[in-house]
């Protein structure tokens, strides 16, 4: 088995002492145990867990990072779930709590609207830092 294996999962077979090496059982158990299903889902949920907007990333980015991970998180799922699941990933990973709350209040039911109203707070916030005064066109009459 050992000359079919190349990165990773040669890196975890040279760590092995020689006899357990030839222990193909054993091989598989430990490869596994390294690269099966179960604890990459493990993996990818504690990614989402702890997953922040980095500073340069755009919230569209996250979207899609966050759509990404939560498949891969939950293989299984069915896509109602995943519907849930990405939302409520994607607004915790919002490091603004103003907007976090506000997209939370609106309850919305796909991604795509989530993304696109913490795309328009985030506008209106970054406004408001720099000074800019918001325009309301839905007050204002066309003539």
């Amino acid at each position: 088995m050992s000359g079919i294996l190349s990165g990773t999962a040669w890196g975890v077979l040279t760590e092995l002492n020689p006899r357990k090496r030839q222990d193909f059982d054993f091989l598989v158990q430990i490869l596994n145990i390294r690269f099966g299903s179960a604890e990459l889902s493990e993996m990818y949920k504690a990614n989402l867990q702890t997953r922040v907007k980095g500073k340069d990333e755009s919230l569209s980015e996250l979207a899609q990072s966050v759509r990404k991970l939560t498949r891969l998180a939950y293989p299984s799922a069915d896509s109602d779930l995943l519907y849930i699941l990405v939302i409520d990933y994607f607004i915790d990973s919002i490091p603004d709590s103003e907007i976090r709350l506000r997209i939370w209040e609106l309850g919305l039911k796909t991604i795509n609207e989530a993304e696109s109203h913490a795309i328009r707070l985030e506008a209106q916030t970054c406004r408001k830092t720099k000074g800019i005064p918001s325009i309301n066109l839905h007050s204002m009459k066309v003539v």
